[in-house]
């Protein structure tokens, strides 16, 4: 029994990085052993819980020190890439369609798309400077051309997140971040791909997507505070772009309702980064 539940035990350890395993595998694995209840084959439900959020945590370099500011710049690069990969993304997606229907775009669209895909992969890069001006340029090539194309809203934040990181150097992603650009894709092929697809559930989609990422943000606190700031900066955005677009499209009357709609969509973004900060300070004291 007490062999069997050592490979169990080891199986699990196998979740942690190599390094980690090689300086204090052994130490876990004989505290497991020494704790474990006579004649028991499988790790106890909260065992196999703590050494799974444990992989995760220290995957996503939670065992070392971090300051709070180091914090805000991982999830400050991590949210302007994912602005970035947005516009691209969103953009592109809505050429397509609109290609689709045998609609030619604008030139100037095209030119800036082109300019806010040079932005994204200087982002990815980590040239930041040149992130920031290539997706201003491209924010103002498409504000010329279509004001309100929503598609390019998503620029200025991701400036604004640049302006620190070329000056302060975010600390190197790891864990669930690195990951991060891959949000907005599916977001976008949620909200343009399946709603085209499926036009009666266009809004439960949207709304579903909205939830997913408030919801997938505030578990993720337990293991990486950042990837929950991060998504909170890039849900802070919609709310932001609704906020520009209201006086823009709806006629006076119906200005006061949309803003208390934008008031509570707020909401979600604010408690996620309230949430995060609190993290990311109590981390730091350790």
């Amino acid at each position: 029994m007490t062999h069997d539940l050592e490979l169990r035990y080891s199986r699990l350890l196998h979740l942690y990085p190599s390094e980690y395993r090689r300086a204090r595998g052994a130490e876990i694995l004989d505290t497991l052993l020494s704790s474990a209840e006579e004649g028991r084959a499988h790790p106890a439900p909260r065992e196999l819980f703590a050494l799974v959020l444990g992989a995760l945590r220290v995957r996503a370099g939670r065992g070392s020190h971090r300051s709070v500011r180091q914090s805000w710049l991982a999830a400050c690069r991590a949210a302007a890439l994912m602005l970035l990969v947005y516009a691209v993304a969103d953009t592109t997606m809505h050429l397509a369609i609109t290609l689709a229907y045998r609609i030619r775009p604008a030139a100037l669209i095209l030119a800036a798309l082109a300019v806010a895909l040079y932005a994204m992969i200087a982002a990815l890069r980590g040239r930041y400077r040149t992130a920031g001006l290539f997706a201003a340029v491209a924010f103002l090539v498409a504000l010329a051309e279509i004001p309100n194309l929503i598609h390019f809203w998503q620029l200025p934040l991701a400036v604004v997140l640049l302006v620190p990181l070329m000056k302060l150097r975010p600390p190197p992603v790891v864990g669930l971040l690195r990951y991060a650009p891959v949000v907005p894709v599916l977001l976008v092929v949620i909200e343009q791909g399946l709603a085209q697809l499926l036009p009666d559930i266009a809004g439960i989609l949207r709304f579903g997507a909205f939830l997913g990422l408030a919801v997938g943000g505030l578990i993720w606190l337990a293991v990486d505070e950042r990837v929950a700031m991060a998504l909170g900066l890039l849900l802070l955005n919609g709310a932001l772009i609704q906020l520009v677009f209201i006086p823009m499209e709806l006629p006076l009357q119906n200005i006061p309702a949309a803003l208390a709609s934008v008031a509570v969509a707020a909401s979600v973004p604010v408690v996620l980064l309230l949430a995060s900060a609190g993290a990311a300070r109590r981390h730091a004291r350790l």
